[in-house]
């Protein structure tokens, strides 16, 4: 569907138009406010929401046994959300996923274990960004707690 605010282009348009003019109209209003509200927001009609900027960095600390990560992600845009990720190799091959919400940081009990840290950036809506690291990218750091 190819809309503006003009109007809309959908499939069977010109055979609506044709029956009921009362119901064209009412769908061209409608595909009209779709695309307003998509131009405001930034978002896609057909739904699809790119993801949010990839977090700055991520800083882990241990103390105690446990563990408390903190996101940095100073350009953040309203309704940014966080998906954490922690595993014991750094390739995360079988990854503890926990959702942060729109909270920058979780605390947690890991005494005993040594593990790798890595945080994504989404939107209820949209896919993930890439990842922030603890350490490199391609040779994340390691802690023991």
């Amino acid at each position: 569907m190819a809309l503006s605010q003009g109007g809309a282009n959908y499939a069977n348009r010109r055979y609506i138009q044709g029956q009921d003019k009362y119901t064209a109209g009412a769908l061209d209003d409608l595909a009209s406010q779709i695309q307003t509200v998509a131009d405001q927001t930034g978002a896609n009609p057909a739904g699809i929401v790119a993801a949010p900027t990839q977090p700055a960095a991520i800083t882990v600390t241990a103390a105690g046994g446990f563990g408390t990560v903190a996101v940095s992600d100073p350009n953040a845009a309203d309704g940014t959300q966080y998906l954490l990720e922690y595993d014991t190799t750094p390739n995360f091959l079988s990854p503890i996923e926990v959702d942060l919400g729109i909270a920058q940081s979780w605390h947690g009990y890991l005494l005993g274990l040594t593990l790798y840290f890595r945080v994504a950036a989404y939107f209820p809506t949209s896919g993930l960004s890439a990842f922030a690291y603890f350490g490199p990218v391609n040779n994340p750091t390691a802690v023991t707690f």
